[in-house]
Order: structure tokens, then sequence, then C-alpha cells
């Protein structure tokens, strides 16, 4: 149907037992499949941020850290041998030293360590920190609806995957690109060239069959598409130049 992303069909599974040349359909339905397809464009690299269990975890680590903070403002509060206070090389308080532990632990893990600068652990495992690890994914772009749309389509058509596995698609707003994602007006005219080169171009439907077999699948080199939509553009400027 024209002007909609992919609406694949389901493609009958090689019986050979030969291992796959490389098209979507050489290899068994199921995930192996659905990865395949995944892995043939790279704005089908679409996954969740969850969000919202990300805010759940970082409100109880944050929690967690409070109460800790608490536990020492007791302690400190409640200790008999002021010096210790005022010289930590000396400190012989176990209950403190083990909450201050514990609190280096939580940071780390939380994060805020890497903020404060405070050498406290590998470089390395502060990077890999949760808040660091959030802060990542919640600068992602966010997935574009067409490539959600055709994962959809191909999931329907196929039918080959359990529907409660590949409900993540149905989440719209938490869904991520891996890929940087084009400027919106280049995008846009980009898929509008596709498009009508798939409707009447039939040797440009005909171009990735390297890639799959299905005649309902449509996948292209992005390189491609943007030289025809520079090209377009170019002689569209220069028309209008023309006198």
């Amino acid at each position: 149907m024209t002007g909609q992303p992919i609406l694949p069909l389901s493609a009958t599974p090689s019986q050979s037992g030969k291992p796959p040349t490389g098209k979507i359909e050489d290899f068994r339905p199921g995930y192996p499949r659905f990865t395949a397809l995944i892995a043939s464009h790279g704005p089908f690299f679409v996954f969740r941020r969850f969000k919202r269990l990300r805010a759940r975890l970082l409100l109880l680590k944050q929690d967690q850290l409070s109460i800790l903070e608490s536990e020492l403002d007791k302690i400190d509060q409640q200790e008999k041998a002021p010096i210790f206070l005022g010289k930590s090389r000396i400190d012989r308080n176990a209950e403190r030293l083990s909450v201050l532990s514990r609190i280096e632990s939580a940071l780390v893990d939380y994060g805020m360590a890497t903020f404060l600068s405070i050498p406290i652990c590998p470089a390395d495992d502060i990077t890999d920190s949760f808040i660091d690890k959030t802060n990542l994914a919640l600068t992602l772009s966010d997935a574009e609806s067409r490539d959600v749309q055709s994962l959809r389509n191909w999931v329907d058509g196929n039918g080959c995957l359990a529907g409660n596995e590949t409900s993540y698609l149905e989440h719209d707003r938490d869904l991520v690109s891996l890929v940087p994602t084009l400027d919106n007006a280049v995008k846009r005219f980009e898929s509008w060239i596709e498009e009508r080169l798939v409707q009447f171009l039939p040797k440009f439907r005909e171009s990735n069959r390297y890639v799959s077999s299905d005649p309902n699948v449509h996948i292209y080199n992005v390189a491609g598409t943007t030289y025809a939509t520079v090209l377009i553009v170019f002689v569209s400027g220069t028309s209008d130049k023309v006198t």
C-alpha cells in the first residue's frame, strides 16, 4: 500500500539445511530471522529506555543514601571521643568506618561520586555507574515512527515471534534508536523519495533482493537514497534560477 513503510508477508523457510547465505529469509523463523532483519538496517536497532524503571531504581538508591547519611549523622552526634571527629587518621569508631564504607559503595553505584570527583574507585567503575548509564539512555534519539511501524508490520506479517516478546514496539514514547538520526527535514524528504521510487520504479524495488527475498520488504542503501536526495535538491535549486 502506497505510503506505508513495510508490509511483509511470511516466507517459507529453507529446508536445505545449509547455513544462511545472508538473506533475511535464509534464517529460521523466530529470533534468528528477526535479528537478521534488525541487523540489515541500522535504524531498526530500536529498543526501550525503561525510563520508569530507571527512575524507580534511582529513587531507591537515593533513599538508601539518605538512610546512610542519617546513620552517619547520628554516629557523629553520639561520638564520645571528639578527637575522632577532627582527625580521621586516628578514628577508631568501627561503626562510623563501616557506615562510611557502605556510603562509598552506594555513591559509586548511584553515580554521584563522578560529579564530586571523589577518587574512591577505578575510573572504569565510576563511568559504569547507574546514573551515568541512565544519563546516556536519556540522551539517545527517539526512534523514528516510520522505522517502528516497519518493524511492527514485519512482526505482524511473519507471525514467528511471541506477541508478548515483541510488545516492546508498542511503547512509542520509550523507544530509542541506537544510530544517529538525520535532520528531520532531510529524513522526511528521504522517506518521500524512497516511497516514490518503490512505487514507480520496478528496478529500484528489485535492488534490495540481496537483503531479502520477500517482495514486501524494501531496504536500501541510505547513501544511495541520500545521493538521490541531494541530486533532486540540486536540480530543483538550479531550475529555479533558469529564466
